[in-house]
């Protein structure tokens, strides 16, 4: 009988191996799913808070590098960013505008006073050569030739003051012939620089295919341009050409210069140059070492010799001259215009302006009376001599006495039989005349505008002729009793219970006033002693004490005015008399009348007369 033998040791440990290999398995894919519970399922919150709580740090310890490698890769940072930011720089200036012209104005200040100060320093530059070159016999000549030679000055007095004078200087590409930068003396010259390194490319070009050494097998260029005006050198370089435009007859030291300057830039700016792209952004620097060999040498004799610009001296002296001459001139003609506002013009002339007319003249506008002296006359004393002077003058009547006086006595010219007397305000006449005389000698005096105003007319003392006789002291008794009534009819009315007079009343003191001082003139004509009494009344109205009192008030003020207009206190009284008991007026009886009484003496005795 047979006998069943179990499996061996090597067996059983692949078995086991195996039994623990699946176990592993499973084992893995639990674990595993247990970690897609933890990110994914609902308790994700527990891997994920620990996360956001450091993601600031985890961040910002590769953000540089992150923005850094997606540019790198497609450039989307800046098209992310940009906008951003320029909507940030808008938001600022637009609400802190005063800030950002703060931080600005330091920066456009200086750019301002660089650009300002360059200028001005090219500007008096050739503003001097211009001067130095213009007002000479030499300059004349320079001018002269530069016509027949078909040229501009400037360009003839440079070639003629410089031994020579770098005007541009280019940088063009070899291979592409495209413009890397230019400078020049004159900045319009740089607006053809293109157009000069692409004209001169293809001709360097047309040399170097045309002109090929056959012996030699070697690239031939250009090396100078010569024109009638300037010369063109041209320095070669493996990737750029140098380029200058000069005046005149340039230096060994100048060739040289160049060629320095074509390395150096080979040197600093050799990767640009080779990986030249159409860009001229990066050789924006250069412009400092191209701007040194833009060199002006003078001519030996003119470093030595100074030229003095003796027609401009001359000019400039006779100018100044005659601006002193000028100013001497002006300043005498203000003083004489002063002069005059300060004198006090004739009578009868009143002066409106006067002002310089120019540098040697006066104008004046004036009102003159028809009686007065000329203007041209009074203007004498003042020395005027040869000035120019233009009067605009309009005639008037003037109210001044003295005028007053000259019209009477032209109007008494043609009267030789009479004598005048002036006695203050008082026209005494004399002499013999007929009848018809008299009344036209009166007439015309009392004709003439402003003498009743002003003066009185006593005739006592003109006799008349022939038949008929005129009792001349009737008359001037008959014109001091016209004065009279009309002082006497002038009243002044109050208001109720008051003492002073209301504005309208108050105008009429002056009229009074005026006729007082006639009648009182009248008076010493006929010889008569008078005297005024302003007589103030009240109404029935109210206890007769109070009335009288306010009657003598009335009085009282209206003289206190007659007095300020200048009549004699001492030949006025001021009298109440209560109120006024009559029916008629016992209400309105608020008033001051004026009443005047004289008296006048004749053959030793005084005869009295009131009214």
């Amino acid at each position: 009988m047979s006998q069943i033998e179990g499996p061996d040791d090597s067996q059983q440990d692949a078995i086991e191996t195996q039994t623990n290999s699946s176990e592993g398995i499973e084992q893995d894919s639990k674990d595993m799913q247990r970690v897609r519970d933890l990110l994914l399922g609902n308790n994700r919150d527990v891997v994920t808070s620990p996360v956001k709580q450091d993601a600031r740090s985890i961040v910002s310890e590769v953000f540089s590098e992150a923005l850094f490698d997606r540019q790198k890769k497609d450039g989307s940072v800046d098209q992310v960013i940009l906008p951003l930011v320029e909507n940030s720089v808008e938001n600022s200036i637009n609400n802190h505008r005063e800030q950002f012209v703060g931080y600005l104005y330091p920066l456009v200040g200086s750019l301002v006073r660089k650009s300002v100060t360059a200028f001005i320093s090219e500007f008096l530059e050739k503003t001097n050569e211009l001067i130095e070159n213009s007002f000479t016999i030499k300059g004349l000549k320079w001018r002269y030739r530069a016509w027949r030679a078909g040229v501009s000055f400037s360009e003839y007095a440079a070639s003629q003051t410089f031994q020579f004078r770098v005007k541009q200087v280019l940088l063009i590409h070899r291979k592409t012939g495209l413009l890397l930068k230019s400078v020049a003396q004159d900045h319009q010259l740089n607006d053809n620089a293109d157009l000069v390194s692409s004209m001169l490319g293809a001709i360097n070009d047309f040399v170097s295919d045309s002109f090929t050494s056959d012996s030699k097998d070697e690239e031939q260029n250009l090396g100078v341009v010569k024109t009638d005006n300037f010369t063109l050198l041209i320095k070669q370089g493996p990737y750029a050409l140098l380029v200058a435009a000069v005046n005149g007859n340039e230096s060994p030291h100048f060739n040289e210069q160049l060629q320095t300057t074509l390395e150096q830039i080979h040197r600093l700016y050799l990767n640009e140059l080779v990986e030249f792209d159409g860009d001229d952004v990066p050789f924006d620097s250069c412009e400092k070492p191209l701007r040194d060999c833009l060199i002006n040498e003078l001519k030996p004799e003119l470093e030595t010799k100074q030229k003095q610009p003796w027609i401009a001296i001359i000019l400039a002296f006779a100018g100044i001259v005659a601006l002193l001459y000028y100013l001497v001139l002006w300043w005498q003609n203000e003083s004489l215009v002063s002069e005059i506002k300060k004198a006090s013009p004739p009578a009868g002339v009143i002066i409106r302006t006067i002002e310089q007319d120019g540098v040697n003249g006066l104008s004046l506008e004036a009102l003159r009376d028809p009686q007065s002296t000329p203007i041209e006359e009074w203007l004498q004393q003042f020395k005027i001599g040869e000035r120019t002077t233009q009067i605009k003058q309009e005639l008037y009547l003037s109210a001044a006495p003295q005028m007053i006086q000259l019209r009477v006595e032209s109007a008494l010219s043609s009267f030789s039989g009479i004598n005048t007397s002036w006695n203050g305000q008082v026209l005494s006449l004399s002499g013999l005349v007929t009848v018809t005389e008299y009344n036209d000698l009166q007439r015309r005096i009392e004709a003439i505008p402003g003498f009743k105003e002003s003066f009185t007319l006593n005739m006592r003392n003109v006799s008349v002729k022939g038949e008929q006789t005129v009792n001349v002291t009737t008359q001037q008794q008959q014109l001091y009793q016209n004065a009279l009534a009309e002082v006497q009819q002038i009243q002044f009315d109050f208001p109720v219970a008051t003492t002073v007079l209301d504005r309208t009343q108050i105008e009429k003191v002056q009229n009074l006033a005026d006729k007082i001082k006639e009648l009182m003139l009248l008076a010493e004509i006929n010889q008569y002693t008078m005297g005024v009494i302003v007589i103030g009344t009240a109404d029935s109205v109210g206890a007769s004490g109070t009335n009288t009192e306010l009657s003598q008030a009335r009085a009282e003020h209206v003289k206190s005015l007659l007095v300020e207009k200048e009549v004699a206190s001492n030949e006025i009284m001021a009298v109440g008399i209560g109120k006024v008991e009559l029916a008629q007026v016992a209400t309105t009886a608020r008033k001051v009348l004026i009443n005047v009484v004289y008296h006048q003496n004749t053959l030793g005795h005084t005869e009295r007369e009131g009214n």
